[in-house]
């Protein structure tokens, strides 16, 4: 097992590939990865990220394996190319903007996104949360001005409690594919009139 405990000693900079990898149950708490030629930060099966830094990556900000837990991170600047969480993980508190490729947050089925802001995706087909498969919870997520809000490609994901706005080419995408609350758009300084404490917003 990895765990990185000092990052004023050991940083994952500059790196041609990874800035920091590691195998299935690793710990990363905090850890600094910038400006390198992989991902920021990557870590196996198993593994927990919580309160790291990744900042202008060639590829993945953060990617982990199934069953990982990502917690209060702050991505910035990558360009993603492959899966940032494995099935069955959990992303909560993280800080995402500036992204170019695949999405800010990315997941596989059986995960949990709850509570994270995403804001600013590059204008290149780039939507904030994509959840790739089924079964996953989408919560309380603020998604403002990218080119796409929270994008779900497979049936049966639970998603509310999220607010949206400014997205360019559409706050909910596959909505209809959603196990989800009511979608309520409240543009303009309308009232709002949904009472449900599972709605979705669009503002």
């Amino acid at each position: 097992m990895f765990r990185w405990r000092d990052p004023a000693r050991l940083r994952g900079d500059e790196h041609s590939g990874d800035g920091i990898a590691a195998g299935d149950v690793s710990v990363f708490t905090p850890a600094p990865a910038a400006t390198n030629g992989g991902s920021g930060l990557s870590a196996g099966a198993g593994s927990v990220v919580n309160g790291c830094t990744s900042t202008a990556n060639n590829q993945t900000g953060i990617s982990v394996g199934e069953n990982c837990v990502v917690k209060d991170c702050s991505v910035k600047k990558f360009r993603q190319r492959r899966s940032c969480c494995g099935h069955g993980s959990t992303v909560s508190g993280c800080a995402v903007c500036y992204v170019s490729g695949a999405a800010g947050i990315q997941v596989q089925a059986g995960c949990s996104v709850f509570n994270n802001t995403c804001n600013f995706m590059l204008n290149d087909g780039t939507p904030a949360i994509r959840a790739q498969s089924t079964g996953s919870r989408i919560e309380g997520n603020t998604v403002c001005s990218n080119y796409w809000g929270i994008v779900a490609e497979g049936a049966g994901n639970f998603i509310f409690r999220n607010t949206a706005t400014a997205n360019s080419s559409g706050n909910y995408t596959n909505a209809t594919a959603m196990s989800s609350a009511r979608f309520s758009n409240v543009s303009g300084g309308a009232t709002i009139t949904n009472a449900s404490p599972w709605a979705n917003f669009s503002y």
